[in-house]
């Protein structure tokens, strides 16, 4: 660790940040890779840059086939695929 933190903030506006500011799930998958639902942004995987202040997020919502943008969990399987719980799912 360096010592450094990062904050790594929402904003729907700006391409590559946090896609909402309530995260309700946290995973980091078999290949070390930092995975985020948000209550209303869907989901994003992180993606390191070369200096922290690089680092972006690739998000996934309801645009890329999600029933909706309310992800209540998250689940890493041994074959690697990621698991989503939607709100919608829930009702």
């Amino acid at each position: 660790a360096s010592g450094v933190v990062t904050v790594l903030a929402a904003d729907r506006e700006r391409p590559g940040a946090l896609p909402h500011p309530v995260v309700t799930s946290l995973l980091e998958d078999s290949a070390g890779r930092l995975w985020v639902g948000t209550g209303g942004g869907g989901f994003a995987r992180l993606e390191p840059g070369a200096r922290p202040e690089l680092a972006r997020f690739e998000v996934f919502t309801a645009r890329d086939g999600l029933v909706d943008d309310d992800v209540m969990g998250l689940l890493g399987d041994d074959d690697g695929s990621i698991w989503v719980r939607l709100e919608a799912e829930c009702s």
